[in-house]
């Protein structure tokens, strides 16, 4: 919505972020404590990925910082619509 109205983010904005990377570190979280059960990941890579998911939010606000207001707000969806896209290919890999 923000990019539509080209306007800087809110504290709604700004809390959802927030709670968006709470979320990625409870599931990964989750996964560490599944991994000292002694649960192994089916591949290597899920570790790369975890970190990954984490990051790319923060990342993409850095990258966006002193953009344009409708460039920030596309930053952001992309970036979250990423972090969710790994998200679900690390549920789906198992």
């Amino acid at each position: 919505m923000r990019a539509a109205r080209r306007s800087p983010p809110g504290s709604l904005a700004l809390g959802l972020e927030v709670a968006l990377l709470i979320v990625l570190a409870v599931t990964i979280a989750v996964g560490m404590g599944l991994l000292i059960g002694r649960a192994r990941p089916a591949s290597p890579l899920h570790y790369v990925l975890a970190v990954a998911a984490l990051g790319i939010p923060p990342i993409a606000e850095v990258v966006s910082r002193g953009s344009l207001p409708r460039a920030r707000g596309l930053a952001s969806l992309v970036g979250a619509l990423v972090a969710l896209a790994v998200v679900a290919l690390l549920f789906a890999t198992g």
